[in-house]
């Protein structure tokens, strides 16, 4: 333990300590502070933040409140859970900080900034009936900002549990920089997975400032991919008429006696004047535990389908097995660019994507945009299927996705499995616009004489929009991605939309 604490008092002397500073206090009870800590659980991730709220009279005493709300994300349900601690109330007396244990109606010293190498105390637990003892090992000063504030380095062991002690420093004015407010809250999450809180990330205060952590805030995105609860609607126009397309997911047993990720398609279309309904059938499974992978009904054999790491200009392969009709049985899968974009109010990180293949030995290729947890935006989320229907297929549009925890539905998309007849569809535009793919601008050919007004919209809404004074769009202010860029008159109806891809 002597050789954990020396290394740990040297990361912090390394850190913090700068000669020449100025010794003096820091009081946080006389600022609005913040604290963010980490909140890692069995099953989940995500933080809590502990903030000043004013003051209050116990037993005589001038405590100061400081309030508690966290945030973490579920990785069985797929959900963001939100909520409230109860309070602490601290009441400092010259170096000693005390916590009302209100069970107990009593308080307890958390923090002696007096105390030497050696002291000791005990901090209880009165909903477990269980405590921890607190024991000094070094006293010294310790520079954070322009000031040098009193620290010492302590030791926190519990009978209780039989685990490792854990040893952090604490600073006045500051409190624990590795652990969390209540000392027990570090135990508790070894034995039972649960706690308010684990380690310090960030702390703010009217006259100090620092992060421990590049995030605050780390919440883990409830985009999923392939969770139990997503639903991918599509619609698809070709010169037969229009269908739209309902996948979903569900949990099954795969052959091996394990578990895997079933999708189901199913639809309802029109085709030559007539309304064709499918009920659904299974289309394709992801492993359990590596949803980036699936294979077909039936099989064993796994293929790779995304990469959600990857980095601009890096490549890879898709296999595909049951390619008929002249195609090859694999199509390649090279990454144009990254970005990112809001989906239902969360971030998430894009992919634009060349799909590429030949038939017949003739190579075709088409561009889409992949957003993590989501998959292809623009064209089916089997990008193969989109290849071998270029020739038929007018539109492979994705209309909504959800799951347990978030709604993301196209712009003008209120029903997402409302059938849209191919009698209502629009033909294609009769303006172009070029280059396409664009770095800076598009340029539009063939616009009526007459007022337009224009509107460039991603999966997540529309991201600029106005008149056009010119034939020249500038996209300097607009993420990579593949967005639809859509054409109005000026006080009249739609002149038509055609994709954009923002390299």
């Amino acid at each position: 333990m002597h050789v954990r604490w020396s290394v740990l008092h040297f990361l912090g002397l390394l850190s913090f300590l700068c000669l020449g500073s100025l010794h003096a206090q820091l009081d946080w009870s006389t600022e609005q502070v913040t604290w963010h800590y980490s909140k890692p659980n069995f099953g989940s991730n995500g933080y809590t933040v502990v903030s000043t709220g004013g003051d209050t009279l116990i037993r005589d005493r001038l405590c100061h409140v400081l309030e508690k709300r966290y945030e973490e994300y579920s990785f069985i349900t797929n959900r963001i859970t939100r909520g409230e601690f109860e309070p602490e109330y601290l009441n400092r007396v010259e170096a000693k900080i005390y916590r009302y244990e209100p069970l107990r109606d009593r308080f307890e010293i958390l923090w002696d900034f007096g105390a030497g190498e050696g002291e000791a105390w005990t901090i209880s637990n009165a909903y477990d009936n269980h405590s921890i003892t607190r024991t000094i090992l070094d006293t010294f000063y310790m520079t954070m900002g322009d000031v040098q504030l009193d620290a010492f380095a302590a030791i926190d062991s519990s009978w209780i549990f039989g685990i490792s002690p854990e040893v952090d420093t604490f600073v006045r004015g500051v409190g624990p920089l590795r652990g969390y407010l209540r000392p027990w809250s570090y135990f508790e999450s070894w034995v039972d997975g649960w706690g308010e809180g684990y380690s310090l990330l960030c702390f703010e205060s009217e006259s100090l400032k620092f992060q421990q952590h590049q995030d605050c805030t780390p919440l883990p995105s409830p985009l999923q991919w392939a969770s139990p609860e997503s639903v991918w609607t599509y619609t698809t126009t070709d010169e037969t008429g229009s269908r739209v397309s309902k996948l979903n997911t569900r949990i099954e047993a795969d052959s091996n006696g394990g578990l895997q990720i079933t999708v189901y398609q199913s639809y309802l279309g029109e085709r030559n004047g007539e309304l064709v309904e499918v009920p659904p059938i299974p289309v394709f499974a992801f492993d359990y535990g590596d949803p980036t992978s699936y294979r077909l009904p039936n099989e064993d054999q796994t293929y790779r389908l995304y990469d959600f790491g990857a980095s601009a200009g890096e490549q890879w392969t898709v296999k595909i097995p049951n390619a008929a009709n002249g195609f090859a049985k694999e199509m390649l899968c090279e990454v144009l660019g990254t970005g990112r974009t809001q989906l239902a109010g969360f971030d998430a990180r894009t992919w634009i994507i060349r799909y590429s293949t030949s038939r017949n030995e003739e190579t075709i290729s088409y561009i889409d945009t992949v957003a993590e947890g989501v998959g292809n935006l623009h064209g089916f989320l089997l990008p193969w299927v989109t290849l071998q229907e270029l020739d038929s297929v007018r539109s492979h549009i994705l209309r909504c996705f959800q799951n347990e925890e978030i709604f993301s539905n196209r712009p003008g998309i209120e029903d997402c499995e409302a059938l849209i007849l191919s009698a209502s569809t629009d033909a294609s535009p009769s303006w172009t616009c070029y280059p396409n793919p664009t770095a800076e601008s598009i340029t539009i050919e063939g616009l009526p004489e007459k007022r337009v007004r224009y509107e460039l919209i991603s999966i997540g809404g529309v991201l600029k929009q106005g008149t056009l004074e010119t034939p020249s769009i500038s996209l300097e202010s607009v993420p990579p991605g593949l967005f639809l860029l859509q054409l109005y008159e000026y006080a009249g109806g739609p002149l038509g939309a055609r994709r954009i891809v923002r390299l």
